[in-house]
Formats: C-alpha cells, structure tokens, sequence
C-alpha cells in the first residue's frame, strides 16, 4: 500500500471518530447536564406574585367600607378581608380579593367565617384547617367609646378558652387588664381542677344582649354587665 494511500485511510478514519463524539467531552458529560437543568426547573414551581400598589389601594378601600366588628376582627388581614367579603356575597369584591391573594402567597390562609351579626356587634370565625375558633363581640360605652371582647376556643387535644378585652377610642386600641373588666374573675370555677386535670369551661359572648357566660356544658355562670365592667353571679 502506498504512503498517500495510507495517509488517506488514516484521516479518513479521524474524521469518522470526530463526528461520532459530541463537543465539550462527549455525550457522557452532556446528559447529567441535561438533567440538572430540568431538576432545577422543576423544583422552583410557581413564583408569588406581590400585591401591587393598585391592588393594595383596593384592599383598603373594602376595608373602609366595614363597619366596626368587621373592622375589629379583620385588623390589616386581607385573608379575613376577603373570607368577610364571600360570606357577605360580594362576588365582584370576593373574587378579585380573592384571586390576588392566591398568587401573591405559596399557601394561602383564608378563614371560614361562621357568623356575622353587624347591627349586633359580633363575629364568629376559624381559620381553614384549624382546630380553634375565634369570638368577638363589643359594646357601646358612655364616653363613645368601644369595648371589645376576644374569645378564642380551641382543642388540642383538651379544649381551653381564652378572653380577652381591648376598648377603641379615638381611632387607638388600648389593651386592658383582664382583671379591670371582670374584678371577681379570680371567683370562677378554675380551668384545671385539684389534680390538675383540664376543665373544659369557656367564655361564651353575648351576640344578643350584653351578659357574658361562663360555660361548661349547659352549666353556666353570669357575668352580668355593669356599665364597662362585669360581675359575677353564681
């Protein structure tokens, strides 16, 4: 076989070897590569979108159009905002409230709103998925003023109630001591019994009238109101 012959086979058989390797080291180095990619792809999932300043200003112009339990209760959460605004049936409000808070958050914390009394004052609520509820309630005072009362009830595994007072004047929120609002609280049957087990008694707010009950079972007692304050009656 000649030089030129043999000079041809061998470049001939370099060309073939080149074009069965892929660049940048060859097709073992190219699918783990591949791989990582679509992995990385995969596990960023759906990015929130932020409230926008447009949306914001919409919120607020819902929550000014509250009355004051609502107000109360919701505070600066749109969540509740927005669970207020569909049990209420403001579809268009709901809706749009709604579907912004969805994809502005990864999990949304809407709330089932399980009584709504305006011209009484009061609202019943639980956030979804949650083994506690929510009660608040508040009464007109003589100097124009609002005293609010927040119970929370919840199980896990034994059930407690907790009450709390807040009074609102002048568009500022003052947190009372409990004791100023029920001096004879100490006098209440205890929560947790001599050998220390829990009593499930529970501070049930007046959506009619103004009394509080201290309840275990259908066993209650009477916190009678007394102009800001209540008294025990056993």
């Amino acid at each position: 076989m000649s030089t030129q012959v043999s000079l041809s086979i061998s470049l001939l058989i370099l060309l073939v070897l080149g074009c069965s390797q892929k660049p940048n080291g060859g097709s073992n180095q190219d699918e783990p590569v591949l791989e990582e990619v679509e992995e990385s792809a995969e596990s960023v999932g759906i990015v929130p979108t932020p409230i926008t300043h447009g949306d914001s200003i919409y919120f607020e112009s819902q929550l000014s159009a509250l009355s004051a339990i609502e107000k109360y209760a919701i505070g600066g959460n749109y969540y509740m905002l927005s669970s207020v605004l569909g049990f209420k049936g403001e579809e268009d409000a709901y809706k749009r409230t709604k579907e912004v808070l969805e994809r502005s958050a990864e999990y949304p914390a809407f709330f089932e709103i399980l009584a709504l009394d305006v011209r009484n004052g009061y609202i019943k609520y639980a956030p979804l998925g949650a083994e506690v509820t929510y009660t608040q309630v508040y009464w007109n005072l003589k100097d124009g003023s609002h005293l609010i009362a927040s119970e929370s009830w919840g199980c896990g595994p034994i059930c407690e109630s907790e009450i709390s007072f807040t009074k609102y004047k002048n568009g500022e929120f003052q947190k009372l001591n409990l004791v100023d609002i029920i001096p004879e609280i100490n006098e209440l049957p205890p929560m947790i019994d001599e050998s220390g087990d829990p009593v499930e008694y529970q501070f049930v707010l007046p959506r009619n009238g103004k009394d509080i009950k201290y309840c275990l079972g259908e066993d209650c007692i009477t916190l009678k109101w007394k102009e800001g304050t209540f008294e025990v009656v056993q």
